[in-house]
């Protein structure tokens, strides 16, 4: 993991404090600490997101007349930073404006007083804390990472396309309208529950036979019709209705949608036909 260290403030306020950060970095053997000016901050971050191994210390200077103004300005760059405020002094009003929900600093931010005694050494135990922090939840994530990886199922491309054809089975199968689907000339290869319900024709019965000859009381006549405009047309699909008329029975009146079949290469492999009952 890379911890990289700014100092966001004037660059008198930050040599005041550089002999003491580049010890730490030093210390915890980290890049040199960046002073960055706030009105500069984004030339200073990476122009890609951050990496899962890749962490930002951010030290506020003094001097800042809106510190809680230039932390949301780095949260809004960096989401994940730690924060150190660096104040001569805590004040009731800074602590609750950093308290605040409105803030938005949420809980990754420490106040350090650089005239209290052992400031050095609260600047270490800060600095140590933030990167062990960052260290433990890159563990984390790497173990989560692996472990998604380790139980995730291997797949092959055969079981991937077997799976894919079950599933789009049953879409066909449990569909509302009656489905159909045959080759260029007619032959039925596919056949659904809803067709069978509709048609009063089993699959086991239909498929294999030809579409145009399955049925009586005008459906070859009409059918071929359509399957002759849908080829002869530049469209890949057309909707009809027919009229079934059977003796004795009252006329049935069916919504077809005819859509042509295509193979990767565009060519034309068959028909589907797709049956809705509007009687």
């Amino acid at each position: 993991m890379t911890t990289y260290a700014l100092y966001i403030g004037h660059m008198s306020s930050f040599q005041i404090q550089q002999a003491n950060l580049d010890a730490l970095c030093r210390q915890f053997n980290i890049p040199p600490v960046i002073q960055v000016d706030p009105a500069s901050l984004r030339e200073h971050f990476p122009p890609v997101p951050l990496q899962a191994d890749e962490a930002y210390i951010v030290l506020l200077g003094p001097e800042l007349k809106s510190p809680v103004k230039v932390a949301r300005n780095v949260l809004a760059i960096l989401p994940d930073v730690s924060l150190f405020f660096l104040v001569k002094f805590k004040t009731p009003e800074l602590m609750l404006s950093l308290q605040s929900p409105v803030s938005a600093l949420g809980a990754n931010w420490e106040l350090l007083e650089l005239e209290a005694p052992g400031f050095r050494d609260a600047l270490t135990r800060s600095f140590t804390a933030a990167i062990r922090k960052r260290k433990f939840r890159t563990t984390l994530t790497g173990l989560n990472r692996k472990l998604q990886r380790n139980t995730k199922p291997k797949v092959s491309e055969l079981q991937r396309y077997s799976v894919s054809l079950h599933f789009l089975d049953h879409i066909v199968e449990h569909a509302h309208d009656g489905i159909i689907a045959t080759t260029n000339d007619g032959l039925i290869v596919k056949w659904n529950r809803a067709a069978s319900d509709m048609l009063q024709v089993d699959a086991e019965t239909a498929v294999g036979c030809s579409v145009f000859t399955l049925l009586q009381h005008g459906w070859e006549q009409q059918l071929r019709q359509f399957y002759a405009e849908l080829t002869d047309s530049d469209h890949h699909a057309s909707q009809q209705e027919i009229c079934l008329s059977a003796e004795g029975d009252r006329n049935r009146f069916l919504e077809l949608s005819l859509s042509l079949i295509r193979d990767h290469q565009h060519n034309r492999i068959g028909v589907a036909v797709f049956i809705r009952d509007i009687t």
